[in-house]
């Protein structure tokens, strides 16, 4: 199992990336309690659907984590994994999503 500790280095480091794209007034930050896909965060749903991507992308070259992110996005969840970095990093640790063995 990764640390949640690397999971969120590795989202960070998307957030970096989604930056790069948005106004200086429309940037995440990077803290655990930023907002995604709640009231109040700043991506739209295509800013989200395309940060999700990236870190879909990021987890399993970075860390070998196999999660597809945006089909999750469209699930029913008691608690929304996708209300701020912090829970999505925790969401992610307690998946098992390792890429499986190639034979």
């Amino acid at each position: 199992m990764v640390a949640e500790s690397e999971i969120m280095e590795v989202l960070f480091s998307c957030v970096d990336e989604i930056n790069k794209q948005l106004p200086p007034d429309e940037k995440l930050k990077k803290e655990v309690d930023t907002k995604l896909a709640a009231e109040g965060g700043h991506l739209d749903s295509l800013g989200l659907i395309t940060l999700l991507v990236e870190m879909e992308e990021s987890l399993k070259n970075s860390l070998d984590i196999d999660c597809s992110l945006v089909d999750e996005l469209t699930q029913e969840h008691e608690e929304s994994p996708f209300l701020t970095i912090g829970t999505l990093a925790k969401w992610v640790s307690e998946r098992p999503s390792k890429v499986p063995d190639k034979a």
